[in-house]
């Protein structure tokens, strides 16, 4: 199915279980990525979002996610 392979695929490029066993630079790049994603409106997939149209993230949504991403990001930086 479409979406399983998307699921895996995902969980292939990021998996928020095993974040902190990424190297502090990779979790740095990881997290640049999704505030990218996130703000070029290409997370999540328009494919996932047509199949599950709760999954679309709200304004607030979004900047919650990237404030805490963007902090996490920080803290990450300063460990290095």
């Amino acid at each position: 199915m479409l979406l399983d392979s998307h699921n895996k695929e995902g969980k292939e490029n990021l998996n928020f279980s095993e974040l902190g066993n990424y190297s502090q630079r990779k979790q740095g790049n990881k997290l640049d990525r999704i505030i990218k994603q996130i703000k070029s409106e290409q997370m999540p997939s328009h494919s996932y979002t047509f199949i599950h149209r709760n999954a679309k993230l709200t304004k607030e949504n979004k900047a919650l996610l990237m404030r805490w991403m963007e902090r996490t990001n920080d803290s990450v930086s300063k460990e290095n």
